[in-house]
């Protein structure tokens, strides 16, 4: 069975902004987990405006 090796995408990256970036993906799964949360609790309606705004923006996005 042939064997590759895909390039490193964070090669040469500090440890500092991986950390960073690490953190910057935790938030942006954090905040969609609460989005799912809510929506599934209360609905479009419980969600904040911005929140809301995302959601819909997806939605259309994937409408096809």
């Amino acid at each position: 069975m042939p064997v590759f090796t895909l390039p490193d995408p964070y090669d040469g990256w500090t440890e500092q902004r991986l950390k960073g970036h690490c953190r910057r993906l935790g938030r942006a799964l954090d905040n969609w987990q609460h989005i799912a949360m809510t929506l599934a609790e209360h609905g479009k309606d419980g969600l904040s405006q911005a929140d809301r705004e995302t959601v819909e923006r997806l939605v259309e996005a994937y409408r096809d």
